[in-house]
């Protein structure tokens, strides 16, 4: 295989993770990359090992599709959606604590001016910064 061969296979992977959902995505590189088992991802995340199991699934379909140049349709997998609406409520926990951090009156204001540039993390920061990514 050829540098540029090697160059073109690797963008493929890149544009294949960018077409996971974060979740998915996350899971992928934790096990592929990361080298932990699915019950060390599971706990981490605090989910199944059947989601999982399940975002390994879709991540690999994916890649393979995008390397292949075939198009996927993602399948919702109701283990995954579960897993994800959870992640979601604990990340909208996550920034409602963030939000309480101010306190009330004029404190709430000057905090606020404080933390002009701190600004509550999407759910995939928040997601990569759980797991430590």
């Amino acid at each position: 295989m050829t540098a540029c061969a090697d160059a073109e296979t690797l963008a493929l992977y890149e544009a294949a993770l960018d077409r996971l959902p974060p979740l998915s995505c996350v899971v992928f590189l934790l096990h592929r990359v990361d080298e932990l088992s699915y019950v060390e991802i599971a706990e981490r995340l605090s989910i199944m090992v059947a989601a999982v199991e399940a975002c390994i699934v879709e991540a690999l379909l994916v890649i393979c599709a995008t390397v292949d140049g075939r198009e996927h349709r993602q399948r919702p997998l109701e283990v995954i959606a579960e897993a994800e609406a959870a992640l979601h409520e604990r990340h909208r926990r996550a920034c409602g604590d963030f939000s309480r951090e101010s306190g009330g009156g004029i404190w709430r204001m000057v905090h606020s001016i404080r933390q002009i540039g701190r600004r509550r993390p999407t759910f995939e920061t928040w997601l990569c910064n759980l797991v430590g990514r």
